[in-house]
């Protein structure tokens, strides 16, 4: 499976067998509802990774990127590598379980993500869309 593989969801890239992504447990998939035809939205929480937000493909790039797998490496096994190198050569050779991604249906929350306005392991918003104070802390709930 290559990355400009188009899928709608997160969990279309992980159908793939070959599929072997680190960090997942760092992940909120974003749902208007269960039934709805509208996109996911996904954030991944790493520190490092800035709040990366985006549909499924730019998630997908997200987790094989060596940001992504260079923080979950330092936060799962408290390794720092500094090279692309370590970094491959640690997956080449370990073998680690893969989590899953919490999943969040809430319309609201799902905007926010597509604004790319989540921050953090919260959801902490100062004003909503229409620019009205509005805060709000929801944790994403665990698996």
């Amino acid at each position: 499976m290559t990355i400009t593989d188009h899928k709608d969801t997160l969990s279309e890239y992980l159908a793939n067998p070959e599929c072997r992504l680190a960090g997942l447990e760092h992940i909120t998939e974003y749902l208007v509802s269960k039934s709805s035809d509208k996109v996911p939205y996904y954030h991944c929480n790493l520190e490092p990774c800035c709040n990366e937000q985006g549909k499924a493909r730019q998630m997908f790039k997200h987790l094989n990127s060596y940001c992504h797998r260079k923080a979950w490496l330092a936060k799962a096994y408290n390794l720092e590598y500094s090279t692309r190198s370590q970094i491959d050569a640690w997956f080449q050779n370990n073998q680690f379980e893969m989590a899953q991604v919490n999943t969040i249906v809430d319309e609201r929350l799902w905007e926010y993500c597509k604004l790319a306005m989540i921050r953090g392991g919260l959801v902490q918003i100062e004003t909503n869309v229409l620019g009205q104070a509005n805060k709000t802390s929801v944790k994403p709930k665990s698996s």
